[in-house]
């Protein structure tokens, strides 16, 4: 069965994994746990027509799995999963974000926001523009590249997003 065997075959589905708390402080895994659902809704809202966003409950079940990228994809059928970490100490925050290809386990995507906790929530709120602009040309270009006869479908897909 294909990755992505999905109802709609010109649909991409993506996973937003369980952020990493890497804070010495496991109070505050809240955090961790609200910027998965904040991405999990962001990404759920961008094209749904043409991109399928998994469910957060469904995903939340890999938190701390130690599955491989390729297995969570495979049990999720997804193209792409979306992992990232946050690290709290006092008022400054960083939380790193990344976008892979389950296919072959590459980072297409990385944003990294650096900053205080006031004003990471306006760092969320680009992270889906700038991953769908990254996303389009690295993903069109990586298969077209890495396997010819699935490059036109593949392009067609990313470019509807």
């Amino acid at each position: 069965m294909p990755l992505s065997a999905s109802a709609d075959p010109e649909k991409i589905r993506i996973a937003v994994l369980p952020f990493v708390n890497l804070s010495q402080d496991p109070d505050q895994e809240y955090f961790s746990d609200g910027l998965t659902e904040e991405m999990t809704a962001q990404l759920g809202r961008v094209r749904p027509d043409r991109l399928g966003v998994i469910a957060r409950t469904s995903a939340a079940r890999f938190k701390r799995s130690g599955r491989s990228i390729e297995e969570i994809g495979r049990e999720l059928r997804v193209d792409f999963v979306v992992e990232g970490s946050v690290r709290q100490s006092g008022g400054r925050v960083r939380i790193t974000a990344q976008l892979v290809d389950v296919s072959d386990q590459t980072h297409l995507w990385s944003d990294t926001y650096d900053g205080t906790l006031a004003d990471c929530l306006a760092f969320q709120g680009r992270w889906p523009v700038g991953l769908r602009v990254r996303w389009r040309s690295s993903c069109c270009r990586r298969r077209s590249s890495a396997s010819p006869p699935a490059a036109p479908r593949m392009r067609r897909r990313i470019r509807r997003i």
